[in-house]
């Protein structure tokens, strides 16, 4: 401790020596992630706890009707897969402070979030059972849409991490 010097321009002397930002655990916005990816969770856990608790009251699941396309739902995996690839460059060249890398790497990953939710559009015009029909509609709805919010709101939080590393 200086002197002479005030509490104030103690905890400014002190604030002034720490880092703008940080990576990993020592960063709040980490421990913010952490949070919001456990709420989100426990909401999916619920859904699909639904969606076992109605199974054993249907004679056939799902009831009167084929199972669902696959094609879309797997083409939709199949893509979020690929979608790591330029999620890892991207922190890859964050972690490297390469700004090019970033607002290069960022841009496909925005373009891999739009990809998704288009193709859980064509998901949703494939499925083949209404929301109102049943139980399992119901319960397959939901999900997807939770889903499909989920999917929203990823490739929006994207396109403004991309803005803000543009300006």
């Amino acid at each position: 401790r200086t002197v002479g010097a005030t509490r104030g321009q103690v905890r400014r002397a002190i604030l002034a020596e720490l880092p703008d930002y940080i990576f990993g655990s020592g960063s709040i916005g980490y421990w913010g992630g952490i949070a919001f990816m456990l709420i989100e969770g426990m909401g999916f856990v619920l859904a699909i706890g639904a969606y076992f608790y109605l199974l054993p009251y249907e004679r056939e699941w799902p009831p009167g009707a084929s199972p669902p396309p696959l094609f879309w739902a797997t083409t939709g995996v199949l893509v979020a897969l690929l979608s790591e690839i330029p999620n890892i460059l991207t922190s890859i060249c964050a972690k490297r402070q390469d700004k090019p890398g970033v607002q290069r790497w960022i841009v496909v990953t925005s373009l891999f979030g739009v990809a998704l939710i288009v193709l859980r559009a064509f998901e949703f015009h494939a499925f083949n059972v209404r929301w109102d029909q049943n139980a399992y509609g119901s319960i397959s709805w939901a999900l997807l849409i939770l889903h499909h919010a989920d999917l929203i709101t990823d490739a929006y939080d994207t396109f403004v991490l991309a803005a803000m590393v543009f300006v």
